[in-house]
């Protein structure tokens, strides 16, 4: 086998080489590839710089009973943002992260005119914010706090980019109707 420099593998050489070796070179060499775009994802979906330190390095952890099971199907960036992402929200899903946390993310997308005008459509948002499920926030997320362009967010949902665009639609819409139904009351 020739004599390749560590930077000089691919990803994927990589996982094969530390599969056949278990040599702590190798899984040093993806840690230190992927461990700050693994904790921006983190914190980008926890809103929590512990946390997100926290899940890194859990996901770390976990990686090195899950290498052997990368197939090979997708890159491995993809394969790790998946496995990262689907941490998360897992970890999040047993907190039950109430509604109330998750609006001041979603204050970013009001228009806010002035204090009084804007804790009240916060407070719409909120109570609005409670009707979605886990899914249509997660969806919501993805596209508007992660930035993820739709072919991003099919492959980390397993859907098609058009159910992907009807499923953020239908997550917009509903999210704007509950505002507007609680507007009116």
């Amino acid at each position: 086998m020739e004599h390749y420099l560590p930077h000089s593998l691919s990803d994927e050489d990589v996982v094969k080489l530390y599969c056949l070796t278990t040599d702590p070179q190798y899984y040093t060499i993806l840690y230190n590839r992927y461990a700050r775009k693994v904790y921006h994802k983190c914190l980008a979906l926890t809103r929590d710089e512990e946390l997100a330190r926290d899940y890194t390095q859990d996901i770390f952890l976990r990686l090195l009973t899950k290498l052997e099971k990368y197939e090979g199907r997708s890159m491995f960036s993809t394969w790790l943002y998946t496995l990262t992402r689907n941490y998360c929200v897992t970890q999040i899903r047993s907190v039950r992260t109430r509604p109330e946390e998750l609006t001041a993310e979603y204050y970013g997308l009001l228009i806010v005119e002035d204090q009084e005008s804007g804790d009240h459509r916060l407070g719409v948002l909120q109570q609005a914010i409670a009707t979605l499920t886990m899914q249509e926030i997660e969806i919501l997320r993805m596209k508007y706090f992660d930035d993820l362009e739709m072919t991003q967010i099919s492959k980390e949902l397993r859907l098609n980019v058009s159910a992907v665009k009807m499923r953020l639609k239908r997550s917009r819409d509903k999210l704007r109707m509950r505002m507007e139904r609680l507007n009116t009351l």
